[in-house]
């Protein structure tokens, strides 16, 4: 199994997520013909539709497709992909671990957060300008993640924590601890628009209990990760994660470490 520097899965995981993607597609389709256009129905599906297949050709590294989505594209499709996923979720929480039906959203989900995953590894190369190869391969896949705007992924964290119940000044309170970084210095990052690369460059004290944040995301451990830069980035991941899992906040910030 070879493991892609994207966001890292791996390319097995990849095709895996195809067959998800696509039954969702034909599901989608054949539920939009029965909806009247202009409704929000229709609206909804066809957002999720074109988000989807750009997801399916970002999956497929089609050459005449991926790279040539507009920028408002990709970022209206992250945000479809927000609520699929958030949908999703709510769905597998309905059934037992085991049964048919919990096996079906959790790979559904798998497939989704995979397609998320490379939707903003395609809007960072928008970011820098980077391309790909005929063959569509993602050479500066990780260079590309670290570029990508801090500011444009902050309120995709706001949202997967609110669509759990939980607030922004909670997401304020975790990534400060995080970094070391005063709420207006959250802000002022947030204004300026820097990079990831800055954004944790410029960080007034990483914490050092960050080291104690353990568990997998997006396919790995992020206490196995070699890159600090990149394992500083799946530690904020990680603590979002457990925000939006319900965790006690004290327990995200590790207080209870003596």
């Amino acid at each position: 199994m070879k493991r892609s520097v994207v966001a890292n899965y791996t390319t097995d995981e990849w095709q895996e997520a195809l067959r998800p993607i696509a039954s969702l597609i034909g599901k989608s389709e054949k539920a939009q013909q029965k909806l009247a256009p202009g409704t929000w129905q229709y609206t909804m599906l066809r957002d999720n539709l074109n988000a989807l297949r750009i997801a399916s050709a970002l999956l497929k590294r089609e050459a005449d497709d991926a790279g040539s989505f507009p920028r408002d594209d990709l970022q209206q499709a992250l945000r479809a992909f927000a609520s699929m996923i958030s949908r999703a979720e709510k769905a597998q929480a309905k059934f037992s671990p085991g049964t048919s039906q919990h096996t079906l959203q959790r790979n559904r989900l798998k497939a989704l957060r995979t397609g998320e995953a490379l939707l903003k590894v395609e809007l960072a190369a928008k970011a820098d300008g980077a391309g790909r190869g005929p063959a569509g391969g993602m050479m500066r896949a990780q260079q590309q993640i670290f570029a990508l705007k801090f500011a444009e992924v902050y309120p995709l964290y706001v949202q997967k924590a609110e669509r759990k119940n939980r607030t922004k000044a909670e997401v304020d309170q975790v990534i400060c601890w995080l970094t070391g970084y005063t709420p207006a210095g959250l802000q002022q990052q947030i204004t300026q628009g820097h990079d990831f690369e800055t954004f944790f460059a410029q960080a007034p004290a990483l914490n050092p209990n960050r080291s104690l944040i353990k568990g997998v995301v997006c396919g790995v451990r992020v206490e196995d990760i070699d890159d600090p830069l990149m394992q500083n980035i799946r530690y904020l991941d990680k603590l979002i994660d457990e925000l939006a899992k319900g965790k006690a906040l004290e327990k995200i910030l590790r207080q209870s470490v003596v």
